[in-house]
């Protein structure tokens, strides 16, 4: 398993049959978010993988406003990629504005669904096609 520390984030990753697994913890913020996609995006280029499962342990939120920005950047960031990712927040404040997130425009090539539940979404995730 990889371990690196990210902005305010602490980032393990490894690689689990056709997924890359993801553990993150720290305090969110807007640049953390960004800093974080650019890891996973290069993970995935560099792994061929493009299925992720991450668990995420983060403390504090993104400011509202900044959540359409901040969508529109990492649909730049993710330059016509597919990728199919299942984001598990157990922190009720940033979950909320994860699920803002997750219903805001995007291209259908970026599967993103938001979970507050492992079960869930690891059933999800190994339902996907890529």
């Amino acid at each position: 398993m990889q371990s690196t520390q990210l902005n305010q984030y602490e980032v393990r990753m490894k690689v689990e049959k056709d997924f890359l697994r993801y553990f993150i913890s720290g305090e969110r913020s807007f640049d953390a978010a960004y800093a974080l996609w650019e890891r996973i995006y290069a993970d995935c280029h560099e792994t061929g993988i493009y299925k992720i499962h991450a668990t995420v342990l983060l403390s504090g939120c993104i400011e509202k406003m900044q959540i359409p920005i901040l969508i529109n950047k990492l649909v730049a960031l993710n330059n016509h990629t597919p990728i199919t990712c299942a984001w598990i927040d157990y922190n009720s404040s940033s979950y909320v504005d994860n699920l803002i997130g997750e219903k805001l425009p995007r291209p259908e090539l970026m599967n993103i669904r938001i979970f507050n539940n492992e079960e869930e979404a690891s059933e999800w995730l190994h339902n996907q096609n890529i």
